[in-house]
C-alpha cells in the first residue's frame, strides 16, 4: 500500500543483543493502532519494528509512532 509520510512523532529503539559483520539482517513490521488526527486529512500510526539476523533472533526492536496523510474520503 502506498502512502506518505509526514513524519516520525517518536522513535523508541531498544538494544536486546548485538549485530555482528556478516549478520543477514531484515525487518518484520507489526502496526499495532492508528487513528485520525485533529486534522482530519492525517492520520497518527504506531508500529513495533523487529530487526531479526538469519536465525530469527530479533537484536533491535523499534518501536515508531507515524504521522501519515491519509485519502479523501470518495463521494
Amino acid at each position: 500500500t502506498e502512502s506518505t509520510m509526514l513524519g516520525a512523532l517518536e522513535w523508541r529503539v531498544t538494544f536486546r543483543g548485538p549485530i555482528r559483520p556478516g549478520d543477514r539482517l531484515h525487518v518484520r513490521e507489526t502496526i499495532s493502532s492508528k487513528r485520525l488526527a485533529s486534522a482530519g486529512n492525517r492520520g497518527v500510526v504506531t508500529s513495533r519494528n523487529h530487526v531479526l539476523n538469519q536465525h530469527e533472533e530479533s537484536p533491535i526492536t523499534i518501536d515508531v509512532v507515524w504521522l501519515i496523510a491519509t485519502r479523501q474520503s470518495r463521494s
